[in-house]
């Protein structure tokens, strides 16, 4: 067997001397390395630092062990192979262009034109009129209906009482209970209260309507298409613009622009001289040759044509690099252990996942005694949902479907109304979403979840409000309009055996235990090939 031995210390303790300066490594027949330093430029550079929770010896083991690790795939024929091979090289080369490409980048657009005043003008003016439409308004409505649902004999008897109501609520009377007693819309019980509705989202006659009144103040009696409205508004929340930094984003935009105009002409004028060469196989420039299948699995997703064209750019920048001499042996260097680093890493991760394959049922059971209702049957309900765009009148578009929920309460078909208003998810279907979990649920929208959550089994909810203001990246959310929601049915959670669900219980101890486990499987690969990690000194001994 190889010893592989952390430190002096092993070696010249029977003699009874220690040197404090020489923290040595042995690996009989392969590396000797004499002190610390040494050994730490072995390291590959992120491995350098010591994070700021571990202590020296603990660090200073790990390192040594990464290092044993790595001499030990070297020892493989087929990771030797590996290194040796035409990928490698792809990889060197590849790497080398970029390195070289992504500096000359820079020193080009280092510099660039003091901005043009007009044009930073008419920036700052587009950004400040922007900054405008995110005024935000809350308000609370009164509406009297004028349709079909009129409860007074005319129009004329609803205006009379509209203007009454105007009367007492300019003279003292609360809103909230003025609404509450009359108001025929949905959100009466609530006090009639519309939240953060953007100026840009609001039909243009409401805002100019809620624009001109102050906080606090009431509205005259304004005709919509439903009938009879007062409003008053509750709050106008505009943020102020923050010139200083308008200013600096513009900056960045024309030092932006004026960067990608000056690597234009600057490709235009080196293209000819690097002789770049294209064809089916290969990117080809004066120094280097790009395998073509090797660059489009590494290089970013992009159309053919703008890669060709991006690849031809860093073999220019590449080549203007070398003329420049940054194309040194230590780049060179560099790039080698970098790229001998990823192929070992490669290596590593292909034996660690053999051996975390082979890891027995009997040894992940008690992970699944210790929670068996993690490993069951969430809890499900079956779900229909119509889902409206808002439109420029969201206000009005919520209205619109009050009488919509109030039909299919009273027995209409889910199906055909989702087939003929829906936009929404399977509206062809009739908007059937199947059966989903909660999971499930909170990826349509968050206020879509929480109507699901207080509905019971064959209740149908009132108009839910999607904002676009969420952030997410989730295809499936549904953003600026309303949804309506029908619970068809729900199931409860329930437990599975162990032999129903061994394949999820083994994935989730594997994620709950991965450190252990590759510190398990990297004592067992270093034994398997032949080393043995002696002692690590401690920090006090160190400090000697």
């Amino acid at each position: 067997m190889r010893i592989f031995a952390v430190s002096c210390l092993t070696l010249l303790s029977a003699c009874g001397g220690f040197d404090s300066q020489t923290i040595a490594v042995h690996q009989a027949g392969t590396i000797e390395v004499s002190d610390l330093d040494s050994y730490i430029r072995l390291l590959p550079e992120a491995n350098r630092v010591r994070p700021s929770n571990e202590s020296h010896p603990v660090w200073l083991e790990k390192q040594i062990k990464n290092l044993a690790v790595s001499h030990a795939l070297k020892a493989d024929p087929v990771v030797m192979e590996k290194l040796q091979s035409i990928d490698a090289r792809n990889r060197q080369t590849w790497a080398i262009v970029l390195r070289l490409a992504q500096t000359v980048r820079a020193q080009i657009g280092a510099t660039t034109e003091p901005i043009d005043e007009a044009w930073q003008a008419e920036r700052l003016a587009f950004m400040s009129a922007q900054n405008e439409k995110v005024t935000f308004y809350n308000f609370r409505h009164i509406l009297l209906r004028t349709d079909k649902k009129l409860k007074f004999k005319t129009v004329a008897e609803a205006k009379a009482q509209a203007e009454d109501i105007v009367s007492q609520a300019r003279n003292g009377e609360d809103f909230v209970q003025l609404v509450k007693t009359h108001s025929q819309s949905a959100d009466a019980a609530s006090g009639g209260l519309v939240e953060n509705n953007r100026r840009i989202d609001l039909d243009p006659n409401l805002f100019e309507i809620l624009d001109r009144l102050s906080e606090g103040a009431v509205s005259d009696v304004v005709t919509t298409r439903t009938g009879l409205h007062i409003f008053k508004l509750e709050r106008k929340i505009s943020p102020e613009f923050d010139q200083p930094a308008a200013l600096k984003r513009i900056q960045q935009e024309w030092d932006t622009q004026q960067r990608s105009q000056i690597l234009q002409a600057f490709f235009e004028n080196r293209h000819a001289t690097f002789q770049i060469v294209t064809d089916e196989n290969s990117w080809s420039s004066e120094t280097w040759s790009l395998d073509r299948n090797f660059v489009i699995k590494r290089a970013p997703a992009m159309a053919a044509n703008d890669m060709d064209v991006w690849i031809v750019q860093q073999l220019i920048l590449a080549e203007e690099g070398k003329s420049l001499g940054q194309l040194t042996d230590a780049l060179q260097q560099q790039v080698e252990r970098a790229v001998e680093n990823e192929i070992l890493t490669e290596a590593f991760s292909e034996k660690f996942n053999t051996f975390m394959e082979g890891i027995k049922p009997e040894r992940f059971r008690s992970f699944y005694d210790a929670s068996p209702s993690g490993f069951g049957k969430p809890e499900s309900a079956e779900i229909q949902l119509i889902f409206v765009a808002k439109g420029t009148d969201s206000f009005a578009t919520q209205q619109s479907l009050e009488p919509r929920v109030s039909d299919l309460r009273a027995g209409a078909s889910f199906a055909e109304l989702a087939q003929q208003i829906s936009i929404g998810p399977n509206a062809e279907s009739g908007g059937n979403l199947g059966s989903l979990t909660p999971r499930e649920w909170s990826r349509l929208h968050p206020e879509i979840y929480k109507a699901i959550l207080n509905l019971n089994e064959g209740e149908t909810s009132d108009p839910v409000f999607c904002t676009d203001k969420v952030i997410s990246a989730d295809e499936r959310l549904l953003r600026g309009g309303f949804a309506i929601i029908k619970v068809v049915s729900k199931s409860a959670a329930s437990v599975l055996p162990f032999e129903d669900v061994v394949d999820k219980v083994r994935q989730a101890y594997l994620q709950a235990n991965i450190r252990s486990l590759e510190e398990e499987f990297q004592q067992t690969f270093l034994a398997q090939s032949g080393f043995k990690l002696v002692r690590v000194p401690q920090a006090s001994e160190l400090a000697q």
